[in-house]
């Protein structure tokens, strides 16, 4: 899968209701990427189906415009889950998901758009863990 990341150029942050307030603008001018993925499901019989997944996502965020909002880099999915159908209208599936994130680093000085944020050296130790469930009910 292929992301247009590069329309991403600026996060522009306007606050409602103060109008002494300046709005905060942060340049992204990230990349495009792809990610790629394989699945495999599996039903050993008429209620059950159990699923296996991988993807490799690369990183839109070039190094020199990684902020602390937003610290993403490489990430390798794993996926595994399962659904149980209960009856002919009700079917309950549950997921887990692990990413495991290349670390980080962030490395803004004060200068242009950061000068009165100030500077900002430092690292970030990535992991994601996604539980999830679904109820669906076919009429």
């Amino acid at each position: 899968m292929w992301t247009d990341w590069s329309s991403f150029d600026q996060l522009l942050i306007e606050f409602d209701g103060n109008l002494a307030a300046n709005p905060s603008l942060t340049t992204e001018n990230w990349d495009d990427n792809w990610r790629y993925a394989i699945g495999a499901s599996f039903t050993p019989g008429e209620t059950w189906i159990l699923r296996l997944g991988l993807a490799y996502d690369q990183t839109p965020i070039p190094d020199a415009f990684r902020t602390p909002r937003i610290p993403g880099e490489d990430r390798f999915w794993t996926a595994i889950g399962g659904g149980y159908r209960l009856n002919a209208n009700f079917r309950i599936d549950l997921a887990y998901v692990h990413l495991f994130v290349d670390d980080s680093r962030v490395m803004r000085a004060a200068a242009g758009e950061d000068l009165s944020r100030g500077s900002l050296f430092g690292s970030y130790e990535n992991a994601v863990d996604i539980l999830s469930g679904q109820l669906t009910y076919t009429f």
